[in-house]
């Protein structure tokens, strides 16, 4: 499964962030991650296309990206 993600970075400062990948797929029930570390600089703007090893099927993507405290 090849899903496109959308990583901005609004704030002035530069530094590392945790993307977290899920695809849910009700028939049958399945959730499949992936994670990735990546490297912000300030207002920077981020276009990545990543695989999921996935059986077919239909899945809904959910992206979520952890910045650190």
């Amino acid at each position: 499964m090849r899903v496109d993600v959308v990583v901005v970075n609004r704030s002035g400062g530069h530094g590392q962030v945790q993307l977290e990948l899920r695809l849910t797929s009700t028939s049958p029930p399945r959730t499949l991650a992936a994670e990735r570390s990546l490297e912000l600089d300030d207002h920077e703007r981020l276009e990545l296309t990543i695989d999921i090893p996935a059986p077919d099927g239909d899945y809904a993507a959910a992206a979520h990206v952890l910045y650190p405290d």
